[in-house]
């Protein structure tokens, strides 16, 4: 585990703008799912309600 945290803290010093890239890009990922399975889900509830 602190391996793993080493390494993220030794890449974010060396290059800190490629890194916030990235958990931009992951962050965006994450929210992108949520949003479709918020909507897969509306869908399932309005066709059980017809």
């Amino acid at each position: 585990m602190y391996l793993v945290i080493a390494y993220f803290v030794i890449h974010l010093w060396q290059d800190p703008g490629g890194s916030a890239r990235a958990t931009m890009n992951f962050v965006e990922g994450v929210g992108h799912f949520f949003a479709a399975v918020i909507d897969k889900i509306g869908t399932f509830v309005r066709g059980l309600s017809e």
